[in-house]
């Protein structure tokens, strides 16, 4: 997503809340070679501030202890003319795999067309799916949670 709006934009800052990054190899590398994409880490964004549109962000600092990321208290500030949200690549599917709904090799709660996964009334949508494209946008999921409300709706009207 880096890449893309590095086409579009002066400069993009990617921040990332760890020195490192799960992503493929190839894909960091080709970012880190882009010259208007700035890489910072680690940081979270603790805040983002504007009157009628976005100004800057308040970054935090963070370490990582025993696996967790975690704050420092040592804060910054980052002026910027907009933002991209990116969620990441780990799938939060503990809740689901835990009542029985069947995962990919990813994690990835698999879903048929209609967005119902093997257990009778449940349904997935967006990021958690095996049906994101490589494009894990929000415009995407809001699509995949329509369809997935309506296949709902459908199941409970016939169910009862």
């Amino acid at each position: 997503d880096a890449q893309i709006l590095a086409r579009h934009a002066k400069k993009v800052v990617l921040i990332h809340r760890r020195n490192w990054f799960r992503a493929d190899l190839v894909d960091v590398e080709r970012v880190k070679k882009t010259v208007n994409i700035e890489i910072k880490t680690p940081y979270i964004v603790k805040e983002i501030t504007g009157r009628s549109k976005v100004e800057k962000l308040i970054l935090e600092r963070t370490e990582e202890k025993e696996g967790m990321v975690l704050g420092t208290g040592d804060f910054s500030e980052l002026r910027v003319d907009g933002i991209f949200i990116d969620i990441g690549l780990e799938p939060n599917s503990e809740l689901a795999k835990s009542i029985g709904v069947e995962l990919d090799e990813r994690g990835y709660l698999i879903v048929d067309d209609e967005m119902r996964t093997n257990v009778p009334g449940i349904f997935g949508a967006g990021d958690v799916t095996n049906k994101g494209s490589k494009f894990r946008q929000a415009i995407l999921a809001a699509a995949q949670g329509a369809m997935a409300a309506y296949s709902a709706y459908n199941y409970i009207r016939k169910k009862f």
